[in-house]
């Protein structure tokens, strides 16, 4: 494609004939410039993997654009990956089986914690797999434990231990006035004395 190609399809595909919508050439050269241009993608092209990858590359989000078959299959599934180090929030767009796959979702929050608000429920209330990603990933994913875990005092001591303003995630529950819950957060790190009870701050 030419600059002048790049400029008028980069961010208007959906202005291109069908044929040049179902040109992978052009495509690759659109979605590197706007990923999200993959909407208008033929849908041939929104299944292939290397149009797919050069999309989300550019823009994580693109991802709610490929196929659902592509999408879908295991194996190839680093492009996923790929959109959530550009935007956590493209997890929203990974079928639900993947969303329930421990591992998956282990590697997925290795790229970005702020995926795991899409991970599943099942997966948020499971205290040996949150145990998991706190020290894979330190205190800072209590955020996403169920309210259950964000009650449980394993689980919230640990995340303290490593992420003192985690203690935040709790309160209002009464691990905030746990005196060992709060001295852990304190301890490592000073700021995280306000989100104590206003009895432990005293």
């Amino acid at each position: 494609m030419t600059d002048r190609e790049n400029k008028k399809y980069g961010y208007g595909l959906q202005l291109a004939s069908r044929q040049l919508q179902e040109n992978k050439e052009v495509v690759l050269e659109v979605v590197k410039l706007n990923g999200e241009q993959l909407c208008y993608a033929s849908q041939s092209l929104k299944n292939d993997y290397e149009v797919v990858l050069e999309a989300v590359k550019q823009n994580g989000l693109a991802l709610n654009y490929a196929s659902y078959e592509l999408a879908e299959n295991k194996e190839i599934v680093d492009f996923i990956l790929e959109a959530v180090a550009r935007n956590c929030k493209a997890f929203k767009f990974a079928s639900g089986e993947l969303k329930t796959d421990r591992q998956f979702v282990l590697q997925v929050a290795n790229q970005h914690v702020g995926s795991l608000e899409f991970a599943c429920d099942e997966l948020r209330n499971d205290k040996e797999f949150m145990l998991t990603l706190i020290e894979q990933c330190g205190g800072v994913v209590l955020e996403y434990a169920s309210h259950q875990l964000q009650r449980d005092k394993e689980v919230v001591m640990k995340a303290v231990k490593s992420y003192g303003c985690a203690l935040q995630h709790v309160s209002t529950t009464d691990l905030a006035y746990d005196k060992e819950i709060v001295l852990e957060a304190v301890k490592q790190h000073g700021s995280a004395l306000r989100y104590a009870s206003e009895e432990m701050k005293r």
